[in-house]
């Protein structure tokens, strides 16, 4: 299926229905599956690594890192995927990721009627963040709180909330009104947001030796992320109306 496909939703679904079984297999193993990865990633004692001065500065490396924040985003974010140990979300976040893809090759075979099914009204606020990058006069406000709020406004905030039509139609119909996918966004708030971010500051520092720093994300950047895949959050008025009851 793979090979004949000729469209990148065909591509996404054929991988999804291939790795299926994997999945709901690992859904059983949740959230050990995470845990007993890091047991071995810190435990290793394999032969990649050689000599007492290797071994010692991968024990400092891996007593740097964060799991404990990585293990709490991961096996919450992946049990929202599968919905319960059966998996009963896999074929649910199957269609969106189908229709996700199905909307990129809309976007690109030309002009559309509907232009709630693409992503091709997103452009202009694509060249104006561009535009916003690259200005070198406006270097300075180039923070990463700042970068962060202009993408939120000109791509996530314009997809989900920029036209009321689409919101309380197609984005409502194969989006918000998807009880699995509610549920994961609701799960991905700021707070989680903020154990991935105090996992990768750890990783990042620990493996470049502390000459990899990343900024603090802060409340305002970790809402702004949150937002950005959650049509609820972003605009909840626009999607009021149409939401069904999960």
């Amino acid at each position: 299926a793979v090979v004949s496909t000729q469209s990148t939703g065909g591509l996404v679904g054929a991988a999804m229905e291939s790795a299926y079984p994997l999945m709901q297999l690992a859904c059983k193993c949740n959230p050990e599956l995470f845990s007993t990865a890091v047991s071995c990633a810190k435990n290793y004692d394999g032969a990649l690594i050689e000599g007492k001065e290797d071994w010692k500065g991968y024990r400092k490396v891996m007593k740097k890192i964060k799991f404990d924040s990585m293990i709490k985003f991961a096996s919450a974010m992946f049990g929202a995927y599968c919905g319960d140990k059966e998996g009963a979300c896999l074929g649910s976040f199957q269609n969106l990721a189908e229709e996700f893809a199905a909307m990129m090759d809309r976007s690109c075979s030309g002009e559309t009627e509907d232009q709630c099914n693409n992503f091709r009204r997103l452009s202009d606020g694509i060249y104006e963040f561009i535009a916003f990058l690259s200005d070198e006069e406006g270097q300075e406000e180039l923070t990463l709180k700042n970068i962060v709020k202009m993408f939120y406004v000109k791509v996530p905030k314009n997809f989900w909330c920029g036209d009321s039509n689409c919101a309380a139609g197609y984005l409502s119909k194969n989006f918000n009104n998807n009880c699995c996918f509610r549920n994961a966004v609701e799960k991905f708030d700021a707070g989680m947001v903020g154990e991935f971010e105090k996992y990768l500051r750890s990783f990042l520092k620990a493996v470049s030796g502390g000459e990899i720093k990343i900024p603090a994300f802060g409340k305002a950047v970790r809402t702004k992320i949150s937002q950005s895949v959650n049509p609820n959050a972003a605009c909840k008025s626009k999607y009021y109306e149409a939401a069904q009851k999960c």
